[in-house]
């Protein structure tokens, strides 16, 4: 998975998208996305605690560094890599802590098909380290069609099944 997608376009200039954030905390948000288009997974969970807790779409939380990491390589055992677009970067008024990135994400299946997905990410900081990490996504189009294509007669095999079956 170190095969990052080059960009479509640049949808937003991210100088100004990003002017106002403390740097500390923004470096370390885009590290994470770099590290992780990069395929570097040891570069990106350096920037995590220990604890980490995280949440993908309507996956039960994990916790911990090594559960990430084992998440990490389970999807990327269906992609030969991927982008994140970052479109925009934000903390919350009311907890600084609080960071809000709203993105398209691009996944390369291993045909080589690409599909892009808009995400946004929440994230919890505890100093200059994530403590949490919520993705908000549907990772169901990625995870479907590298299946289907990986094995165009699924769907063969199940209608003749449950002919089968219906005729026994």
């Amino acid at each position: 998975m170190n095969d990052p997608i080059a960009p479509v376009s640049d949808a937003h200039d991210m100088t100004t998208a990003l002017a106002g954030i403390p740097a500390m905390r923004r470096a370390v948000l885009m590290d994470v996305f770099a590290t992780m288009d990069a395929g570097d997974l040891d570069g990106m969970v350096r920037h995590m605690t220990d604890d980490v807790i995280t949440q993908f779409g309507n996956q039960a939380e994990i916790c911990g560094k090594a559960v990430f990491c084992t998440l990490f390589n389970q999807i990327g055992q269906a992609i030969s890599g991927l982008r994140h677009d970052i479109l925009d970067l934000w903390h919350a008024v009311e907890d600084f802590d609080v960071w809000v990135v709203q993105l398209n994400v691009s996944y390369r299946l291993l045909d080589g098909h690409t599909v892009t997905l808009p995400c946004c990410n929440v994230f919890r900081m505890r100093g200059d380290l994530i403590c949490e990490y919520r993705v908000y996504m549907d990772i169901g189009p990625v995870l479907d069609g590298a299946a289907a294509r990986a094995k165009p007669d699924v769907a063969d095999d199940a209608d003749a099944y449950r002919r089968k079956t219906l005729t026994q």
